[in-house]
């Protein structure tokens, strides 16, 4: 696992949106909401199953559609589906299951040069996946 550096794309996982989206006043929440005024937060298949899944009304649904929607997408094709199982079958010789949301997840992020914003340890499993870590402001700073 390598640390972002603080630049470029990043996928962001189901449980950063989570946060956003229940918590905006959270660790998670105000770097997810960075990462999205920076244009830097990217949405791959899978989470959006996730989230979608677990919008609680119709209303909700349709604002978590619209919202998901204007952010960049990464498609994961033939090469990251591969990619994913190769990484749950070399993980699990390790004696390290992942679940395959997060294997696609981390699959396409990789493909695409993408960091990943999660606090599931298991993305520190991943050979070559970059993990996004919050940039440490100095006490006072203020955001962007």
């Amino acid at each position: 696992m390598e640390s972002d550096p603080g630049a470029g794309p990043v996928v962001v996982d189901s449980g950063a949106w989570v946060a956003f989206l229940r918590s905006p006043d959270s660790a998670q929440g105000k770097e997810t909401a960075r990462l999205i005024r920076d244009d830097r937060a990217r949405v791959v298949g899978v989470v959006v199953c996730e989230l979608l899944q677990g919008a609680r009304s119709d209303l909700a649904l349709r604002q978590l559609e619209e919202l998901l929607r204007a952010l960049a997408f990464l498609e994961t094709g033939w090469d990251s589906w591969r990619r994913a199982g190769r990484l749950g079958r070399d993980l699990r010789r390790r004696g390290r299951t992942v679940p395959l949301s997060d294997l696609v997840v981390a699959a396409t992020a990789l493909d695409h040069g993408a960091a990943v914003f999660s606090t599931d340890e298991h993305f520190d499993w991943i050979p070559g996946l970059r993990r996004h870590a919050p940039e440490e402001r100095p006490r006072g700073a203020r955001g962007r």
